[in-house]
C-alpha cells in the first residue's frame, strides 16, 4: 500500500541531493551500517508480529531488516518525502519480502499521526542530521508509539570521521562537507547532540545509547568519500564552499586513494539512542 501525504517542504533541500548515484550510495552505506542497525534493533526487543515505522525509509534496506524481524505477521511502513525513491523501494520489498510492506510520502514533521495506527517502533538513521528541527520530529515519533513502543535514532558525528591518512583531499573533504551542513543550518554532529535533542524534545534522557565505529581500507572509504562529495557539491557551489578547480583536485585526489589498500579511515561516528514509551498512557 502506498500512502500520499501532501509535502509542503521542498525536496531540494536535501544537503545530499537526489540522483541516481546518490540512490546507489545509500544503498551501498546500508549495506555497511546494517549490523549496527540489527543490533539495536535486536537489543529492544523488535519481534513477530509487531508494526514499525522507518522515517527517511530511503532505498528501504532498514525496511527489508525490520520484515526479516517482525515476520509476515508484522508491518513495516517506509515514510519519506522521495516518492520516486520510496517506490523503487517497495517494488524491491515486496519482490523480495513476506511481510506486510507499506510506503507514506509525507514529512514525518509534520505527520501528526501514522496511517494505519500506532506502532511498535518508530525508528530513524541519518534523518536528523538533515533536519532544520530534530527535536520536533523526535516529538512526533514518539506521539506514533502505542504505550511500551520504542524509539530509536541512530544518526552521524561527521567530526568522528577519521581520515588523517588521505591527507590534504581528506581535509579538504571535511571542509567542503561540514561547510555545507552548516550553512544550510543542519547538525554535522547530531549524532553526539542525541541526548540533547531527546531532552528538549520533552522525552527526558533516552534509555540506553552505543556508538558505533567503522575501519576500513582507503579502497572502500574513498569511494565512498567521492560520493558523499559529488553530492553536496552542488550545495558547495552554489554556497561558495568550493570551487571548480578545487574540487577538480580533490576528486583527482580521491581516485589516487581507491586503490591504496595499505592506508584506513575512520567513517562518522554512528550513534544510536532509544526510549521506550510507558505501558501506562498516562504516564
Amino acid at each position: 500500500m502506498t500512502h500520499a501525504i501532501e509535502v509542503e517542504r521542498s525536496k531540494d533541500d536535501y544537503a545530499m541531493g537526489r540522483t541516481p548515484a546518490e540512490y546507489e550510495r545509500l544503498r551501498q552505506q546500508a549495506r555497511i551500517l546494517e549490523p549496527a542497525a540489527r543490533r539495536v534493533l535486536e537489543r529492544i526487543g523488535l519481534a513477530s508480529g509487531m508494526c514499525c515505522v522507518d522515517v527517511g525509509c530511503g532505498p528501504g534496506e532498514v525496511m527489508r531488516l525490520m520484515g526479516e524481524l517482525v515476520g509476515p505477521s508484522g508491518r513495516v511502513v517506509g515514510l519519506d518525502v522521495d516518492s520516486t525513491l520510496g517506490a523503487q523501494a517497495l517494488a524491491m520489498l515486496r519482490e523480495g519480502g513476506t511481510c506486510s510492506f507499506e510506503f507514506v510520502e509525507a514529512d514525518a514533521a509534520k505527520l501528526d499521526q501514522l496511517p494505519g495506527g500506532a506502532c511498535d517502533l518508530a525508528y530513524a538513521r541519518l534523518v536528523l542530521i538533515h533536519a532544520q528541527d530534530p527535536a520536533v520530529l523526535l516529538r512526533r515519533m514518539y506521539g506514533w508509539l502505542r504505550p511500551g513502543g520504542y524509539l530509536v535514532v541512530q544518526d552521524f558525528d561527521l567530526k568522528g570521521m577519521d581520515v588523517d591518512a588521505a591527507g590534504e583531499a581528506g581535509r579538504e573533504f571535511l571542509r567542503v562537507g561540514l561547510g555545507v551542513f552548516q550553512a544550510l543550518g543542519l547538525d554535522p554532529q547530531a549524532g553526539q547532540n542525541l541526548p540533547y535533542y531527546f531532552r528538549t524534545a520533552g522525552l527526558g534522557r533516552p534509555d540506553g545509547t552505543e556508538i558505533s565505529g567503522i575501519l576500513s581500507p582507503m579502497t572502500t572509504v574513498a569511494p565512498m568519500m567521492e560520493g558523499v562529495f559529488r553530492s553536496v557539491l552542488p550545495h558547495a557551489l552554489r554556497l561558495g564552499i568550493t570551487t571548480e578547480a578545487r574540487s577538480e583536485m580533490l576528486l583527482a585526489g580521491l581516485a589516487g586513494l581507491a586503490a591504496r589498500d595499505d592506508m584506513w579511515g575512520r567513517w562518522p561516528l554512528l550513534v544510536s539512542a532509544w526510549k521506550r514509551k510507558p505501558l501506562e498512557a498516562s504516564d
